[in-house]
């Protein structure tokens, strides 16, 4: 028997025609009440354009930017490696390494990259 697909699970399929697959998260309560007040409060943020939920708000960019690389690298070329390596220590950490993920959104990256120009 095949099982259905959840509505929180979506797929998706990238550029080079991988599938992924993401999530919504369910949150329940006792009662529903304190879920539905979560639900709500999601829809606000969604339609106001406060996207900025980060799990480890509180991690440095660059130690996101360390994080990512670790993930990934094992998929890359060693030519690959070595470039994104020196990108992400040259020019990404000494822009914007220090900033929290929270805190870091557009207008903070243009400010920052254009004083460097």
């Amino acid at each position: 028997m095949k099982k259905k697909e959840e509505k929180e699970v979506q797929k998706y399929t990238l550029k080079n025609g991988e599938a992924r697959y993401r999530y919504r998260y369910k949150y329940h309560d006792v009662n529903g009440k304190e879920a539905e007040r979560a639900l709500l409060q999601a829809k606000v943020d969604v339609a106001n354009g406060n996207l900025k939920k980060v799990q480890y708000s509180q991690i440095t960019v660059g130690q996101w930017l360390d994080i990512w690389y670790e993930m990934y690298s094992d998929s890359w070329a060693i030519s690959t490696c070595v470039v994104r390596k020196q990108t992400i220590k040259k020019h990404m950490k000494p822009l914007l390494g220090r900033f929290k993920l929270e805190e870091l959104d557009r207008s903070t990256y243009i400010r920052f990259r254009l004083t460097k120009l």
